[in-house]
């Protein structure tokens, strides 16, 4: 079993989910792993909000906190406390070698003061300079912590700011993998004979950079594709739903070119009709295939079976055909400039 008590500058010592609403986190968490939850604290440093610890056999291994309002969406956050000597030292050693602050140094009562920063690549952490509890009581064990990784569009940059600010030093887990390793020297943590050395205190990955050359939240927005006929957005609707942009930038809409996308019909079970779209031969189902026709003029093509016990549908289907003829200029009722032949008769 690792029990901690204490934990050297520089290592990983706690770990926390921030969300927007901690009460429904602990009815997913605790059946998730398990676990039991102290009686709730305030926030550190004034905030809103209540702070929970996670247990498991009696010691704290995370914690559920409420989400700070800082302007941003509420999104849920896991972050990673590291021990610090000092939390004031240490945030002036992060701004001066490229992090912004977002938060803090606050004090925690029976916890110490904190700050949360972030790195040069967008990634928060937060420094802890700890005066009661050291950080989390039980790790690596079954529904505990067991370490940290940092997903970075940059890892040069991100090893060389760990590097001066904690002494960490990064390499490859193996020669040409993507998975670097943080050994902080001099440090002996872990358990005899675990897979990687007692020395390392976390992990990092490079990720996608996004469009702006950054990673994070914005490599997954969308960017609004080039402006062709009129259309700025990512996507056009199509006749039944949403079609991306060719390659080319190219949008294919609808609305140009014929009214209505090229339909024929095709034989199915008595009653079901199916419309096909030639462009992109798709089914449209017939509840959609009769709104988008507006149930007057059918398709032309071979027929589906007429159920010959129906005489209205049978008598219906014929005044539609003649409609038809007449409309096409066919049949006994062809059109000339005058009016119909049958408005003489009264009908």
């Amino acid at each position: 079993m690792s029990v901690r008590d204490e934990y050297p500058a520089g290592v990983p010592c706690w770990v926390e989910t921030l969300q927007p609403d901690p009460r429904a986190a602990l009815g997913f968490y605790g059946p998730l792993f398990d676990w039991e939850f102290s009686e709730p604290v305030p926030m550190p440093g004034g905030l809103s909000g209540e702070y929970f610890v996670a247990e498991v056999d009696g010691r704290a291994v995370a914690g559920i906190g409420a989400l700070p309002g800082l302007g941003g969406p509420p999104i849920p956050v896991w972050n990673t406390h590291v021990r610090v000597d000092g939390a004031d030292a240490a945030v002036d050693r992060a701004t001066r070698a490229g992090a912004s602050l977002v938060l803090g140094p606050l004090g925690a009562p029976g916890e110490g003061r904190l700050a949360v920063l972030v790195d040069p690549t967008g990634a928060a952490f937060t420094v802890r300079e700890a005066h009661g509890r050291q950080g989390a009581q039980l790790v690596n064990e079954p529904r505990t912590w067991a370490m940290s990784s940092l997903h970075t569009p940059d890892p040069a940059a991100a090893a060389a700011f760990y590097g001066a600010l904690f002494g960490w030093r990064a390499e490859p887990i193996a020669p040409g993998a993507p998975v670097m390793l943080f050994r902080l020297p001099g440090y002996v943590g872990g358990q005899p004979g675990q897979p990687v050395p007692r020395d390392v205190v976390g992990v990092m990955t490079a990720t996608d950079a996004g469009p702006d050359g950054a990673g994070g939240p914005a490599a997954l927005e969308r960017q609004p594709a080039r402006r062709r006929y009129g259309c700025d957005r990512g996507a056009c609707r199509g006749p039944w739903r949403q079609r991306p942009h060719r390659a080319d930038g190219r949008a294919r809409h609808a609305q140009r070119g014929a009214a209505r996308p090229a339909r024929r019909r095709v034989l199915g079970q008595p009653g079901h009709v199916r419309l096909i779209d030639r462009r992109r031969a798709s089914p449209m189902p017939a509840a959609v295939a009769a709104a988008a026709s507006g149930g007057a003029r059918r398709s032309t093509g071979s027929r589906p079976p007429r159920r010959t016990s129906d005489r209205a549908a049978r008598g219906a289907a014929g005044r539609a055909a003649r409609r038809r003829c007449a409309r096409r200029g066919r049949g006994p009722h062809r059109r000339t400039g005058s009016a119909h032949p049958l408005a003489s008769y009264g009908a």
